[in-house]
């Protein structure tokens, strides 16, 4: 899809071709904001609303060849903004206990455990590297 589109320089990507390419890489999307964010809630809002950025600034994007990397840097921005926001937050009254992760398994040397127990800034190249 994206190589067909590339051929043109300049470029208006119609609704359909955003909506289809948005589908291609909807699992890149989702991944990456999960490895920021490791919460799902705030990873499917962090992919939400970085779609809704890059609709409404769809026709900036030069070349169809480089979507992927300009919608997935429009996530990560989002995610850590989110998770800027989330630090900002005191909870006072109760403590809050982590959610069992869809990832993680019984077994201890399960990988994706091992990647999600790395400091962010560790994370997050090798789960970009895996996309």
């Amino acid at each position: 899809m994206a190589e067909e589109l590339n051929k043109q320089e300049q470029i208006e990507l119609s609704i359909e071709d955003f909506s289809r390419l948005v589908k291609e890489y909807q699992s890149s999307l989702n991944r990456l904001a999960q490895s920021i964010l490791l919460n799902q809630h705030d990873a499917e809002d962090a992919v939400c609303t970085a779609i809704y950025k890059a609709y409404i600034s769809r026709n900036t994007i030069r070349k169809i060849s480089s979507f992927k990397s300009w919608i997935l840097k429009i996530v990560s921005n989002e995610a850590y903004t989110i998770l800027r926001n989330k630090k900002k937050v005191v909870y006072t009254d109760a403590v809050i206990e982590p959610t069992k992760d869809i990832h993680e398994s019984e077994t201890p040397y399960d990988v994706w455990g091992a990647v999600q127990k790395l400091d962010e800034k560790y994370r997050a190249p090798i789960v970009l590297y895996y996309l």
